[in-house]
């Protein structure tokens, strides 16, 4: 018996347990033990089965039960992590709004009948806000002025296409008619806060002088 052998048998041994050696190298090892009472023993000593300690063993249950308690809660957090991204993903993409630039070759308040209307002329937008007329006092006179804005989401508007059918649907998709609560003398382009929460005729004066004056009455 050489050492040299009883250095690759006990490299060997463990594939020899599992049965995954070749036909040959289990005979080479089976030859070896049979005259090696050393690699023999560590033979046994490898096939005799692991005693856990009742202690230890009920530790480790426990550990496994909380292990795939905590598997479970970690899965169901990344599926409701997941779930929340893809909500706020769609909001953004479909519902988060940012005021339209003016262009006066897209938005154009133009007389119809007797009252103004809203013309939007591009592709499609999210949706427009317009005040009633506001009085404020510009340059020492008192002037009634409609503020109003378009805003856009980084998607245009499915219906923008669904509805787009005949002329009629176009027209009334694309034009907001303006409601005179009395006369108006100016529109002003301007994104704004909820009327209903803003009292303060400073802010509208701000806004005022912040905006764009896109149609103004022609004194006659």
């Amino acid at each position: 018996m050489k050492y040299k052998d009883c250095e690759i048998v006990k490299d060997l041994l463990p594939l020899y347990i599992d049965g995954v050696v070749h036909k040959n190298t289990k005979e080479y090892i089976e030859d070896h033990l049979k005259s090696c009472p050393y690699c023999e023993e560590e033979r046994r000593l490898l096939e005799k089965p692991i005693q856990i300690p009742k202690e230890e063993e009920r530790l480790l249950k426990n550990f496994k039960k909380s292990f795939r308690h905590k598997k479970i809660v970690i899965s169901l957090m990344s599926i409701l992590v997941t779930i929340g991204i893809g909500f706020a993903l769609f909001y953004y993409v479909f519902h988060w709004e940012s005021p339209i630039p003016y262009d006066k070759n897209l938005i154009k308040i133009e007389k119809k009948e007797d009252s103004l209307v809203s013309h939007f002329y591009g592709k499609a937008f999210y949706s427009i806000s317009a005040t009633q007329p506001i009085t404020i006092n510009v340059n020492g006179q008192k002037k009634n002025i409609v503020f109003i804005y378009y805003t856009k989401t980084l998607m245009d508007k499915p219906s923008s296409r669904l509805l787009k059918k005949d002329r009629a649907q176009e027209e009334f998709l694309f034009t907001l008619p303006l409601k005179e609560g009395k006369e108006i003398d100016e529109v002003c382009y301007i994104e704004f806060s909820s009327p209903k929460s803003i009292k303060d005729k400073n802010y509208w004066i701000q806004r005022y002088q912040s905006g764009e004056i896109i149609w103004r009455k022609i004194e006659e």
